[in-house]
């Protein structure tokens, strides 16, 4: 689980700055108008974050 949804869990994370996409194992999949602007780039496959494994822990993140 990358992070939590109000429905479930999420399988990605979307940076709120960017809108760049990644999955569970930091792989960028989806860059905002990069096939618009540019088809054949191949630069979100060069992009990706560092991931780390993570437990809920304390239940700070459930909603009451």
């Amino acid at each position: 689980t990358v992070c939590r949804a109000e429905e479930g869990n999420s399988k990605y994370h979307v940076c709120p700055y960017h809108g760049w996409a990644f999955d569970q194992s930091g792989t960028c999949i989806d860059q905002p108008y990069e096939d618009e602007v540019d088809p054949d780039s191949r630069f979100k496959e060069k992009i990706r974050t560092t991931a780390y494994p993570v437990k809920a822990a304390g239940g700070g993140n459930r909603r009451e």
